[in-house]
């Protein structure tokens, strides 16, 4: 399940592996370029062990990767608006915590497949200032020569007034879409839980 999605973070975790310029610490690049240099001196770190040492690199995603998402809202945009409606307040915690579960799993497949990529960031159309989300587009580079990928991350301004990741789109695939297509087809909430719960229980620890 949800293999079509390692893609998209493997995207994400490109975005981080990043060495940006310093400016504003509210920018949403910045943010970007902030968490890049966190994770990339820990990539340098545990090279060895990545692939071997799949507690570690749970570790490493919960650290860095885990405070710059907005899990929450990209719980509640993943579901059908129905299905989310729908859903007591403990189903939905449920749900919230579960699919983190997920998100963490799947990223950290793609984190221990890191082979240095790099990627550069271009300027955000518009500007952030005064706005509640925003697009940041972004190309991937291979050291092998293999065709560039093309990563848009949308971010949103919490409640606290922080930027969070609650989307990203490779190649124009959504992740939060791929998702939805598959949770649309299981009907009601329960029945997505049951799966998450099978699903991330069946993940090395």
């Amino acid at each position: 399940m949800m293999r079509k999605m390692l893609r998209c973070f493997m995207g994400l975790l490109l975005g981080m592996v990043v060495c940006g310029v310093a400016v504003a610490a509210d920018n949403p690049e910045a943010i970007l370029s902030r968490v890049a240099n966190n994770m990339i001196q820990s990539l340098a770190k545990n090279a060895v062990t990545l692939q071997s040492d799949p507690a570690r690199v749970y570790s490493l995603t919960r650290q860095y990767v885990l405070p710059f998402v907005d899990a929450t809202e990209m719980a509640r945009r993943v579901l059908p608006p129905n299905v989310w409606r729908n859903a007591t307040q403990s189903q939905q915690t449920q749900f919230t915590q579960l699919f983190t579960d997920t998100l963490i799993h799947t990223y950290a497949s793609a984190l221990a497949q890191y082979q240095g990529e790099q990627i550069k960031f271009y300027p955000i159309r518009g500007g952030y200032q005064g706005k509640q989300t925003v697009e940041v587009n972004s190309l991937i580079t291979h050291p092998n020569g293999n065709p560039p990928i093309n990563v848009v991350y949308r971010l949103v301004v919490n409640t606290h007034g922080d930027w969070k990741l609650y989307d990203m789109s490779v190649e124009g695939i959504s992740m939060l879409e791929s998702f939805r297509e598959q949770f649309t087809t299981m009907g009601d909430i329960a029945t997505v839980i049951k799966t998450l719960q099978q699903h991330n229980a069946q993940a090395p620890e």
